[in-house]
């Protein structure tokens, strides 16, 4: 088991935590004390071995702008590589997780894996502008499923973990499935059972599962263990991902004279506004073994979602290979491309409160909005109908927008400064993930709402330079007299 928590969770827990201590000392009472106690082993025993806190560093620059990387990095379990630049892994660059451990990457840049650069390991999510892999580079996840079985367990793992059979003096192995059955493990009386398909086919995210352990049942010595499924990857890119490498998630092959199975393909989920390039995107199962049993890996999954297409490489699903017999084969998985449907997102109404703030407080707005692709939003308050310069690209002419997304009604604040004075008006739209607004940039939007900011400042004498109204919460005169 694995648990992947935020930084926002894991600083709210630890802020808890402390705050019991405290409680606990002073009260200095023995439950309270045996309570902390018990919670205090339970986080370390328990909650604590899965987390990660390893601080990723860069071989040159750092992630808020650029980072550079260009050796061998391993990755522990969880690592959340985040930040507001770009990475990028150049020639002889690796970032590297063992066996079905994952990693996540949330860069608000864009991710660039150069020639000779590469991802190995299971990607729970990869969040970024941009991500290109260029020509020999690749994210391989291959292998890097559930594992295959063994001779002391012969099972393939997984929910679709390949099933062995006993025949003579010989255990013949099933191949593993996931988008695809894996092949039968002999083709004498189909006893065998390769593994059931299983998972999503438009929101795949499960690992491919182990092929089941074939040779000979009495001596682990003429053997050979199952072979491990594929990993996954979930990508999602607010404009392109360029695809001139590989993303491979394939199963492992077995490559033994002895009766194993190969292991199915694992899964491959991909969202951008533009999906291109020359390179390949495989999710392929695993050949068995080279006996004359043994069944192949099941093809995995692989979902592609865009709004424009222009990826000329090629994309499979394969079922795994048997040594001899079309029979043993593992069934092709699944590949489901689906263009997004270009519909801006509906924003019904927004309002702030409360309706006369305090200069130097907090203007809360909210509204009523939501996306038809079902793409998460962010709110944006504009200073001018046309929202000229208010969005996901240039904030520069907004009051203030959402600092994080939300599925639907998104919110946003404006901290006004001391001594600000201000009457005016305010317009909103919001923006989905992949830059699409509520509105074009020369329509106006909502009815502007009205925008007062009060001053708080002791005042001694008012002469406005032009005619304008002045709306104060509180005023007070010092000494002088208002006319």
């Amino acid at each position: 088991m694995s648990v992947h928590v935020s930084d926002k969770t894991l600083n709210n827990l630890f802020y808890i935590y402390i705050l019991f201590i405290k409680k606990t000392l002073f009260q200095k009472q023995k439950r309270n004390f045996f309570t902390l106690f018990l919670f205090s082993a339970i986080f370390i025993f328990f909650f604590l071995p899965h987390l990660s806190f390893a601080a990723f560093s860069c071989d040159q620059g750092d992630l808020n702008t650029t980072c550079y990387v260009n050796t061998k990095k391993t990755l522990s379990n969880q690592e959340v590589i985040r930040g507001a630049g770009s990475l990028i892994i150049q020639s002889g660059g690796e970032l590297t997780l063992n066996s079905n451990l994952e990693s996540f990457y949330n860069l608000e840049g864009d991710v660039i894996i150069q020639n000779g650069g590469r991802i190995t390991g299971n990607i729970g999510e990869l969040k970024a502008t941009n991500l290109t892999l260029e020509k020999n580079s690749s994210i391989d996840l291959s292998s890097k499923g559930y594992p295959g079985g063994t001779y002391s367990r012969p099972y393939g793992q997984g929910p679709g973990g390949g099933s062995p059979v006993h025949v003579g003096y010989y255990y013949f192995g099933g191949g593993g499935g996931y988008g695809g059955n894996g092949g039968y493990g002999d083709r004498y009386f189909f006893l065998v059972l390769g593994g059931r398909a299983y998972g999503s086919l438009t929101q795949p995210q499960d690992l491919g599962s182990g092929g089941a352990y074939g040779g000979r049942y009495d001596s682990s010595i003429f053997g050979d263990p199952g072979g491990a499924g594929g990993g996954k990857v979930k990508i999602q890119v607010s404009q392109t991902v360029t695809i001139n490498g590989s993303i491979l998630a394939n199963g492992e092959n077995r490559s033994n004279n002895y009766y194993s199975g190969g292991g199915s393909g694992g899964s491959i989920w991909i969202e951008a506004y533009t999906f291109t390039g020359s390179g390949k995107i495989e999710a392929n199962g695993g050949r068995a073994g080279w006996g004359l049993q043994g069944g192949g890996g099941g093809g995995g999954r692989i979902a592609i979602y865009f709004n424009s297409d222009t990826f000329t490489g090629l994309i499979t699903a394969y079922g795994g290979r048997s040594y001899l017999y079309d029979e043993l084969y593992g069934a092709p998985g699944t590949i489901y491309k689906q263009k997004k449907r270009n519909l801006r997102p509906i924003l019904n109404s927004v309002s702030h409160f409360p309706l006369v703030q305090r200069a130097g407080e907090i203007i809360s707005f909210s509204s009523q909005a939501y996306d038809l692709n079902g793409d998460q939003i962010k709110l944006y308050i504009c200073k001018d109908p046309s929202c000229l310069n208010c969005g996901p690209n240039n904030t520069s002419n907004c009051w203030t927008y959402s600092n994080d997304f939300y599925s639907t009604n998104p919110q946003a604040n404006y901290q006004t400064s001391n001594c600000q004075y201000l009457t005016g008006n305010y317009w909103a739209r919001v923006c989905d993930s992949t830059g699409l607004c509520s509105n074009d940039n020369d329509t106006p939007l909502t009815e502007p709402g009205d925008l007062i900011i009060s001053n708080p400042t002791r005042v001694s004498t008012i002469t406005p330079l032009y005619s304008q109204d002045y709306i104060f919460k509180n005023l007070t005169l010092n000494n002088a007299t208002l006319t």
